[in-house]
């Protein structure tokens, strides 16, 4: 005994039955893709979570340092002048290591490693 839903589709021409049966397939395609769109936009959402949290902290550190650079540059120069300040009294050339110390604190570009447009290596 055939059941009933059998015997209607038996009615139906083959060809519509088709039909139905590949547009549930693509249906059921659709919806799988767009299950696996949603589940790929969540992991790239908590990636790009975990590069800002990391950025924040690792710029936040660079600021730190900055400050510190910035300091010991200032402390620098003032103790550079005193001591051509110092040479020139004695009536003695500064010596050139001295000289290269000073270029140093100003050569050093430490400014660039900290970005407030969260990109790690600003313009």
């Amino acid at each position: 005994m055939k059941s009933r839903l059998s015997k209607v589709l038996g009615k139906m021409p083959k060809e519509k039955i088709e039909l139905e049966k590949v547009e549930l397939g693509l249906a059921d395609d659709i919806k799988q893709a767009g299950k696996e769109m949603r589940a790929i936009s969540e992991k790239m959402k908590a990636n790009t979570n975990k590069v800002e949290t990391l950025f924040s902290k690792i710029n936040a550190e660079n600021k730190k340092l900055r400050q510190k650079a910035e300091k010991i540059k200032d402390d620098g120069v003032k103790k550079y002048f005193k001591g051509e300040k110092a040479f020139k009294e004695l009536g003695v050339d500064m010596p050139k290591e001295f000289q290269k110390s000073v270029n140093d604190l100003y050569d050093i570009e430490f400014s660039r490693y900290i970005s407030n447009s969260k990109n790690v290596f600003p313009k």
